[in-house]
């Protein structure tokens, strides 16, 4: 859902699937460590794909509803832009 010309410089992504990828406390910092993180989940699941369900806009924020075709349920990532329309920061969150 995010693509390398929308992020900001200080991108920090919080998500429990980075957890459990990258073996960490779940949040990734940067686009380098961005860019790791989504190789490794499209090795571990080659046939991820995303179907839309919903965005939703705020003064300072975007949501994006989507159902994720691998892990069979819904997600929802509240994307915090800087003043130039870039995301600064993401917070992944999924239903069980």
């Amino acid at each position: 859902m995010i693509s390398g010309r929308t992020l900001g410089a200080c991108t920090l992504l919080t998500s429990p699937v980075a957890m459990k990828l990258l073996n960490g406390d779940g949040t990734v910092r940067g686009k380098a460590a961005l860019r790791e993180y989504f190789l490794r989940g499209i090795q571990a699941f080659p046939d991820l794909h995303f179907d839309l369900i919903d965005t939703l806009w705020g003064t300072e924020t975007i949501v994006v509803y989507y159902f994720n075709n691998v892990r069979g349920n819904k997600t929802a990532e509240v994307m915090l832009m800087n003043p130039a329309g870039k995301i600064r920061r993401v917070w992944a969150n999924y239903d069980q």
